[in-house]
């Protein structure tokens, strides 16, 4: 992850797609008006 002083950690979006396995339904914790949340 890359440092960014204002925002924190930054990832890629191909390390976030790896980490949620593609973003599976499996992994979903909730989902709301701003978007999905993934474990």
């Amino acid at each position: 992850a890359a440092e960014n002083d204002s925002m924190g950690p930054l990832f890629s979006f191909d390390s976030i797609k790896a980490a949620t396995d593609n973003f599976s339904e499996a992994n979903k914790l909730t989902e709301d008006d701003f978007g999905s949340v993934y474990k």
